[in-house]
């Protein structure tokens, strides 16, 4: 009911911590948009910063080299850009190509669902609250953290071509370290400025 519009855009939004199984969930996502006639195109957000010269150019093959390039990558464009939500903002031009790819410009394309992957900031998430109102869906995808250990040595493992997943344990380990390492980080700030509005 708070949809107001015949057949309207959807927006999805997945946060998950690194090694949890986003594949997945967009797989099953995508099946059931297609029940409902949906198509849903997907937008991985930290892809958004090839736009723009010196980002994620000559990638590493090792999954554990990609992603914490990718991890300095995205602090580094946030401190650059002084906005915490500016892969967010940026993730919003491939909606606008896409529209005019089936010729709809600004209108919205009927049907049409997109995805963004994945978002790691509350202000990302805040930021398309704004745009998208009661259309944008968050998900919240979770693993248990061996599991997402588990998951993240057997991609370093096939990235590196070999089979032995516990040599990558450690590898897997400091991802996974740095990534509840940022979100702690995050909810600090969060409460500091919390109180500091309290004691105003």
């Amino acid at each position: 009911s708070l949809i107001r519009h015949k057949d309207p855009e959807l927006f999805f939004a997945i946060v998950a911590p690194v090694g949890a199984d986003v594949e997945r969930v967009c797989e099953g996502l995508t099946e059931v948009l297609k029940y409902f006639n949906y198509r849903l195109e997907q937008i991985r957000v930290i892809e958004q910063l090839k736009q723009f010269a010196g980002y994620l150019e000559n990638e590493p093959a090792a999954e554990d080299e990609r992603i914490e390039k990718r991890m300095d990558e995205g602090d580094t464009f946030r401190s650059d850009a002084e906005r915490d939500d500016a892969l967010a903002i940026l993730s919003l031009l491939p909606i606008r190509v896409y529209r005019e790819k089936h010729d709809a410009r600004d209108k919205p394309v009927p049907r049409q669902a997109y995805l963004f992957r994945s978002l790691k900031r509350p202000e990302e998430v805040t930021a398309l609250q704004r745009i998208y109102g009661s259309n944008l869906i968050v998900i919240g995808v979770h693993s248990g953290r061996g599991k997402r250990v588990e998951n993240l040595a057997d991609r370093i493992a096939s990235s590196r071509f070999s089979a032995q997943r516990d040599h990558f344990r450690d590898k897997a380990e400091k991802l996974v370290l740095r990534d509840e390492s940022d979100e702690s980080k995050r909810s600090e700030e969060h409460t500091s400025e919390l109180q500091s509005l309290t004691n105003l």
